[in-house]
């Protein structure tokens, strides 16, 4: 059995790497000490589809394997722990009841708009 990366796993490791190292790195010990909540790291991950990222295509979201909503959630914890919470509550803890045991309209409708508007569900 192969267990290497495909091309695409790669280069979402690779871009969340570089995301994470370029762009919250730097603020993580302010935003720690002054317990303030990353919410533009989070709108920017966003941007970058790691909001939604298990929802299927049908329901508005890119439809990605599970490694590679893994490696993403690797990358942001290697940075920033915090910042990989508000994401695994994102795309698992709130997303997957909707996927499983929502209705129709309710996956469409719900999931299609994280994707769409790129954000979290840490309020949720």
């Amino acid at each position: 059995m192969d267990f290497s990366l495909n091309d695409h796993q790669k280069l979402i490791r690779d871009t969340v790497r570089q995301f994470m190292e370029a762009e919250v790195r730097a603020s993580v010990k302010e935003m720690e000490k002054g317990e303030k909540f990353p919410a533009e790291a989070i709108k920017k991950l966003g941007e970058m589809g790691c909001c939604g990222m298990l929802v299927p295509e049908e329901w508005g979201g890119p439809g990605f394997d599970t490694v590679s909503y893994v490696l993403m959630l690797e990358e942001v914890a290697r940075v920033f722990t915090a910042l990989s919470t508000a994401l695994g509550v994102t795309n698992s803890a709130v997303q997957a009841p909707l996927l499983l045991f929502g209705t129709e309209a309710q996956r469409k409708n719900i999931c299609g708009a994280w994707r769409r508007e790129k954000r979290s569900a840490h309020f949720v």
